[in-house]
């Protein structure tokens, strides 16, 4: 993997130098900052030798001169590492692509990484009279801004390789990724060719495009989205089309680099924030499931509890009874007996007395006065009720002897009671 990381950075950085006009060792476009810094988030700092053999190559190959291609190598190297930690402890390392505040810090931290390459570079070319076409500010500011956005544009490509979409994701998809595909080609021909002749120069209608692939199709894509647009747009300026081809070719290089960076960076952090807000819907969606299954369970669980309890009742003979003041109604179970009605009816009820042992003759004397009750109560007021309580003298008063068991308990009871000023007070409460 460490040799085929060195035959990497060669290719790229012999790709890159045949962009250098302003001076030979220094090109606007430099892709192997991108690829280092993305090999080391990887590989961790342990693969720093490959990144240096491979800068060492690449510049001896192209100053012919060991001295200063060791010291170019090294400021490449350094840059490199300065890059990859600083990431690592501030931008989350391989998750810095995932939020807009770690895609900012990871530019912060591309371009001051890439100062150290730029400065060390910059000086040696200086010192070793390898430019001399250009002063040492512009040989700087070409090495610096070059190395930015070569870490900005490759670097994401490279790290979020192993997130991208499946093949299957794709063929899903695959209508709408022709079409995003054949629009991306056709905006960047209308920008950075010469048809058709005479139009404005109009570079931000490739903006839409990569907000449709940053919606879409995730941040892996929308950096190989926006490195194929700096393909093309770096050819259309070198055969001179588009808006940034009537400077010199290395100026023109660099504000097509100034805004092919921002334009990625922009478009990487959209993509970050949407996939962000995918992964909080999604993990809200599991979280809702989550508790629907355990609400459905702990009602299972309850019914379950209820039966055995009303199964226990039965068997033991001990009922219960609901009243529920603000409807008037009441409810009750076969095993109650009249005893609880007596109680009710002349407002001796407690919320202990709604658990009682009844024997099964009692339950047709008990339906008879609780129907009598509701009879009389009707629609009216529940004080109204207690008006009333003398019409049920005719049922049996309660047996002694059929007196609630010893922890005997109900699930709800209600209670009715006469105060010494004579005001009724009712209550519905857990028993």
């Amino acid at each position: 993997m460490l040799a085929l990381l060195t035959v990497g950075y060669i290719a790229a950085g012999r790709i890159g130098l045949l962009l250098a006009f302003a001076n030979e060792n220094a090109s606007p476009v430099w892709p192997p900052t991108g690829l280092a810094i993305a090999a080391l988030l990887l590989f961790g700092l342990r693969a720093w030798p490959a990144v240096a053999l491979g800068a060492f190559v690449v510049n001896l190959t192209n100053s012919g001169s060991i001295p200063p291609s060791l010291v170019i190598a090294v400021g490449n190297t350094l840059e490199a590492v300065a890059g990859a930690w600083l990431t690592n402890r501030f931008a989350r390392g391989r998750s810095t692509f995932d939020s807009t505040a770690d895609v900012l810090r990871f530019v912060i931290i591309a371009a001051g990484a890439s100062a150290i390459a730029a400065s060390i570079g910059a000086a040696t070319v200086t010192i070793a009279g390898l430019g001399t076409r250009t002063g040492p500010g512009s040989v700087w500011l070409t090495w610096w801004l070059g190395d930015t956005v070569g870490a900005i544009v490759v670097a994401p490509i490279v790290v979020l390789w192993d997130r991208r979409r499946l093949l299957v994701d794709i063929a899903r998809r695959f209508p709408e990724l022709v079409a995003l595909l054949a629009t991306l080609a056709l905006a960047a021909v209308a920008v950075f060719s010469p048809w058709p002749p005479d139009r404005p120069d109009f570079p931000v209608i490739i903006i839409p495009v990569l907000l449709w692939s940053a919606f879409r199709f995730g941040a892996w894509f929308t950096a190989l989205c926006s490195a194929l647009v700096a393909v093309m747009a770096i050819y259309g300026t070198l055969r001179g089309w588009g808006p940034f081809g009537r400077w010199a070719l290395n100026d023109a290089l660099l504000i097509l680099q100034a805004f092919v960076g921002i334009t990625t960076t922009m478009m990487l952090s959209v993509a970050a924030e949407v996939s962000r807000r995918r992964n909080v819907e999604r993990d809200l969606r599991r979280l809702n499931d989550g508790l629907e299954r355990t609400v459905t369970e702990r009602t299972d669980e309850l019914l379950k509890v209820n039966e055995r309890l009303l199964e226990g009742q039965e068997v033991a003979h001990v009922g219960s009874w609901e009243w529920d003041i603000g409807a008037d109604r009441v409810w009750w179970s076969d095993e109650i007996n009249g005893s609880t009605v007596w109680s009710l009816a002349h407002g001796s009820a407690t919320t202990r007395s709604s658990s009682v042992c009844t024997p099964t003759t009692s339950r047709w004397s008990t339906r008879l006065c609780v129907r009598r009750w509701l009879t009389a109560v009707g629609s009216r007021s529940i004080t109204a009720w207690f008006e009333t309580t003398e019409r049920f003298e005719c049922c049996t008063a309660p047996d002694t002897s059929s007196s609630t068991p010893r922890g005997g308990r109900s699930a709800w009871s209600a209670s009715v009671t006469t105060s010494r000023s004579g005001r009724k007070r009712r209550k519905l409460a857990r028993s």
